[in-house]
């Protein structure tokens, strides 16, 4: 074959991961370990394998210019966005995945996650009142540049990054190093070490010991921290229940309904043999669990953080991804999280409490954790209580069984992510 011919198939590539397969730049073990975290976690390709370490976030973007055939945003701009650049778009727009980084007369230049989305340049253009000149950057650098120029916080499943996209060491290193084997959020643990009195991180110096972290925790439960809590340092957890329902474009009926319909179970069970991807497995779980108990919410375990997911209760769904806890903390979540097994008891440790209290029951007679686990490790879990009542025995032998069906559930849907980015043409 030719290279001309050559050229000319790998131009076919349909996605981004058949791309940098057939170019040879990621092998298909990390390619197949990246969809999985994908399906499982959640956002980008290409920000799993910048996790993983087989991109750096120059090559990344590199990468994904040639693959989009758009430019990479400039790194002058990127450093410095012209403040009428920033200026010319709200923030509930630059939110959904675009930095303003230059404006002209009758144009403004604008990073996007997804310089392709046609819609989102066409909101922006009406709101700037400009035509968009779109610019390929990666999703964590946008995140967090993002957080520094609108105050606009990062989802918690690109917190595993921040030490690389944001404390990034001077030099330049041609992969990530290896992350300790729990890693607190920085500048909230910045804050924390002064209150306790311990000097500030110079500019340069980077907390990385995960044994001086738990025994900060140990601290704060023994009450040496002020009872004023900061949740920063162990948990990001709301105070009060989320208070939006959010439309998942699914039917979730009220729990009266389900239990008055015989078929009830078995419908709901070929909706989650049915799920497409990782939110509609979720969904359906959650509709499940409803049938058994009053409150249920999944939660992602990824790297040394557990992420909020969904929420259900008394049938009614939400988003909890504002809720972030490092596994390191002690909770009925990290029991089940570390140890593969089913956790149950009282909800009195003092992030279980607050956690409750996020969820929606102050204080719940028990709580359960129960963990998913796809080839013997742990990747989400699913907490439940009833409120008031017991669990009881015979609904944690049903959820056990639901998370085994969750377990199958994500199993199928990572095989069909690996046909479509792995997969030949």
């Amino acid at each position: 074959m030719s290279g001309f011919e050559v050229m000319r198939v790998m131009r076919r590539a349909s996605s981004f991961g058949q791309y940098l397969r057939q170019r040879g730049l990621v092998s298909d073990r990390a390619l197949e370990g990246a969809v999985q975290k994908l399906v499982l976690v959640g956002g980008r390709l290409g920000t799993r394998l910048l996790e993983a370490g087989e991109l750096d976030v120059e090559s990344l973007e590199k990468h994904l210019s040639d693959f989009l055939g758009v430019p990479r945003a400039p790194a002058q701009w990127l450093a410095e966005p012209a403040p009428e650049a920033l200026a010319a778009v709200p923030s509930d727009l630059v939110r959904h995945g675009a930095l303003p980084l230059h404006a002209e007369a009758s144009s403004l230049h604008v990073a996007m996650r997804d310089p392709k989305d046609a819609p989102g340049i066409e909101a922006l253009a009406r709101a700037a009142k400009r035509r968009i000149v779109p610019y390929v950057i990666s999703e964590g650098r946008l995140a967090f540049l993002l957080e520094r120029h609108f105050g606009i916080r990062p989802e918690g499943r690109l917190e595993c990054l921040r030490p690389d996209l944001v404390h990034a060491r001077k030099r330049k290193r041609a992969r990530p190093r290896k992350r300790p084997a729990a890693w607190p959020e920085v500048e909230e643990f910045v804050r924390q070490r002064e209150r306790l009195g311990i000097a500030p991180l110079s500019e340069d110096d980077e907390l990385v010991d995960a044994k001086a972290f738990a025994s900060l925790v140990q601290n704060w439960e023994a009450g040496v921290q002020q009872r004023q809590e900061s949740p920063a340092l162990t948990a990001r957890i709301p105070q009060e229940a989320p208070s939006e329902i959010i439309d998942l474009d699914c039917e979730v009926p009220a729990i009266a309904e389900l239990k008055a319909r015989p078929s009830a179970l078995a419908a709901l069970q070929a909706d989650l043999d049915c799920a497409s991807d990782r939110d509609g497995v979720t969904r359906a779980a959650l509709a499940i669990a409803s049938l058994f108990v009053d409150s249920a919410a999944f939660f992602v375990i990824h790297e040394s953080l557990i992420l909020g997911l969904l929420a259900s209760r008394s049938g009614a769904v939400s988003s909890i991804d504002a809720i972030l806890l490092p596994t390191a903390a002690q909770s009925t979540l990290s029991d089940a999280a570390s140890s593969g097994s089913r956790v149950c008891g009282p909800a009195d440790g003092p992030i279980d409490t607050r956690l409750a209290r996020a969820l929606g029951h102050d204080d719940p007679a028990e709580v359960a954790a129960l963990p998913v686990t796809l080839s013997g490790r742990v990747v989400s879990v699913l907490r439940v209580d009833n409120g008031d009542r017991a669990i009881g025995s015979i609904a944690l032998a049903a959820l056990s069984e639901l998370t085994s069906s969750v377990a199958g559930a994500y199993t199928r849907v990572i095989l069909d992510r690996r046909r479509r980015y792995c997969g030949s043409e």
